[in-house]
């Protein structure tokens, strides 16, 4: 795609969940952008340094 940069982020994170927790967990991927506009994060999810 011209103009796209793609690289590796240098650090990653995994998290486990149980079945019950997986359409919570994929409601917040979804809507992460406006959480992340709102100021807003799952601190189970994603760790802030």
């Amino acid at each position: 795609m011209p103009g796209f940069y793609f690289a590796w982020q240098a650090e990653y994170g995994v998290q486990s969940f149980s079945e019950k927790d997986l359409p919570a967990v994929v409601n917040y991927v979804k809507h992460q952008k406006e959480h992340h506009l709102q100021g807003e994060i799952w601190e189970k999810l994603e760790q802030v340094d």
